[in-house]
């Protein structure tokens, strides 16, 4: 009996991939940095910890997970047993759980909607433990899902205030097994809801600030609660909803998220990823059981700023996300996370010598930069750079980047699209053995070159895969150029141009299978315009 595998091989080129870091977060052990990006990629990085207070991150998968911007990141469990599983959310729906591991997706669900976050918690069944994930996003309910199966198991809804959700967190009082969900929505109403089925929710007040961009709770005490809008942050007691104090963003900068450090110290950080630690006067921090412990303070003081030097910060870097890790075993780092658009990532360790320095804030505070960064491209940066698939496949002998690619196993054919408009079609295999196994200069496999396109080639689609009632020659490809093109794969023919479109196209899907065959594929723009792509050029050819 004759068996068969598969071995995926991964080529790269000379230039390492993007990276735009879109949400970050680390495993419950802090060995495992899991970054999201805009691209629909898992970035998987390896912390590792020496004995003299060194920390090294090392990038180790780049997994192409959704088709997609990650949106969210949540650990699947906070257990010790089962510390490498995480689930993420893309902005088009998509649910996915995965072994940090190895890479290998686990589960997958689309819950319609973009989801904006994911938030974990266990219940207690019997002797054991069962995980739940919070999901909520741009719509007005709130789904509990299964953490291993990622179905939906109820919905939390709210019949009288039906706008979306802006921020949430988990909260259990002492001493109450329950948990809780407060959230605040985008006209700042602060609600509880029961994470029980068919119970609405209980609206408490109403936030008189800008919008909410984070919320959470003390998990030191349990009492009091974090809430981060735009302009600035706020803190009430959890248990009555008493305003404790609140503090300005700093001038010309607004506040993406913050999370407590200590009993008495939280750490809030801005749009442009710098970060501010304040200590707390013992009128905000309710349920500490020593309240002469640390030094006193009068009102929320900043006592230190992290933030990454001017000459280290990318001009093109927009919006960085942050995290904040605290160690719940081992060492018990204190670390805070930082995740760029160029793909790199920072981390800071808070030690306990930042919470008591209150004099600081008399003089000028200086930034503290991060105590290790690490990058994508740092992979790249070896005496003999790799030669990417198709790279010498143009005359002038450079490499002209791919901007879209389509593998076809039926004919062993590898798709590029590249920055200059034109297509390269050729034999994957024969591409493959001759960059690996060949010496430089031995020359490269035939291939064909489709010319037709006025600017970078972005999609690609072949029909015939989806569905078989579709014509085996069609090759269907769209283009910065407002254009979606149809080709003979075999001939190399232009045999249309759909040039009506209104954006710059994003993808290409073929129609059900129950529509007309007289329609070939739907075309997405950039104006969020969707077009159906008539047939009628068959009876033309």
């Amino acid at each position: 009996m004759s068996s068969s595998s598969v071995i995926p091989v991964v080529l790269w080129g000379n230039r390492p991939p993007s990276h735009c870091i879109s949400c970050i977060i680390t495993t419950y052990d802090q060995k495992t940095i899991v970054t999201g990006s805009t691209d629909g990629q898992l970035g998987i990085w390896d912390v590792r910890f020496a004995d003299n207070g060194e920390i090294k991150i090392i990038p180790r998968n780049l997994i192409f997970a959704h088709s997609a911007k990650v949106t969210a990141l949540t650990k699947a469990t906070d257990g010790w047993d089962n510390q490498s599983s995480v689930i993420s959310a893309a902005e088009n729906g998509e649910l996915c759980l995965w072994d940090t591991d190895d890479g290998i997706c686990i589960q997958t669900n689309i819950i319609p909607g973009m989801h904006l976050a994911l938030l974990s918690f266990h219940i207690t069944v019997g002797t054991g433990k069962e995980w739940r994930v919070v999901c909520y996003g741009s719509y007005s309910d709130i789904y509990v899902i299964d953490a291993l199966s990622l179905e939906v198991l109820h919905t939390l809804c709210s019949l009288s205030a039906t706008n979306w959700i802006s921020a949430a967190c988990m909260f259990r009082t002492a001493g109450r097994p329950d948990d809780v969900v407060i959230t605040v929505s985008l006209s700042g109403v602060l609600s509880v809801w029961m994470l029980k089925p068919t119970v609405e929710s209980r609206e408490i007040k109403e936030i008189k600030s800008t919008k909410a961009v984070g919320i959470c709770c003390n998990p030191f005490t349990q009492r009091s609660l974090l809430i981060v809008c735009v302009q600035e942050w706020l803190m009430y007691d959890a248990e009555d909803f008493k305003f404790l104090a609140s503090a300005p963003s700093p001038p010309g900068q607004t506040w993406m998220g913050g999370d407590f450090t200590a009993a008495d110290c939280i750490l809030v950080w801005t749009k442009d990823g710098k970060s501010y630690l304040y200590k707390l006067p013992v009128s905000c921090c309710p349920g500490v059981q020593d309240p002469k412990q640390g030094a006193f303070v009068k009102e929320p003081t900043v006592i230190q700023v992290f933030e990454k030097p001017t000459d280290q910060c990318a001009t093109t870097d927009f919006n960085p996300v942050m995290f904040f890790s605290y160690g719940r075993r081992g060492p018990f780092y204190k670390l805070l996370l930082r995740g760029s658009s160029d793909g790199s990532v920072s981390i800071w360790k808070l030690t306990d010598d930042y919470f008591g320095k209150v004099e600081a804030s008399i003089s000028p505070l200086r930034g503290i930069p991060p105590l290790v960064s690490c990058s994508c491209a740092d992979c790249w940066e070896i005496p003999m750079k790799p030669c990417g698939l198709i790279d010498c496949l143009n005359d002038l002998g450079q490499a002209i980047p791919v901007t879209a690619s389509l593998y076809l196993p039926s004919y062993d054919y590898i798709v590029c699209g590249r920055e200059d408009g034109s297509i390269v079609i050729t034999s994957a295999a024969r591409a493959a053995i001759t960059q690996l196994l060949q010496p430089p200069g031995s020359g490269w496999p035939a291939h064909r070159l489709l010319l037709g396109h006025r600017g970078p080639v972005t999609c690609l689609l072949y029909p015939y895969d989806d569905y078989r009632r579709y014509d085996k020659e069609f090759l269907v490809s769209g283009g910065a150029d407002f254009a979606v093109k149809l080709w003979d794969i075999f001939t190399g023919d232009l045999l249309y141009t759909f040039s009506t479109h209104a954006g710059e196209l994003l993808r290409l899907l073929c129609t059900p299978s129950n529509c007309s065959v007289s329609l070939l594929f739907k075309a997405f723009t950039k104006t969020n315009k969707t077009e159906l792509l008539h047939r009628s050029c068959k009876n033309k050819y």
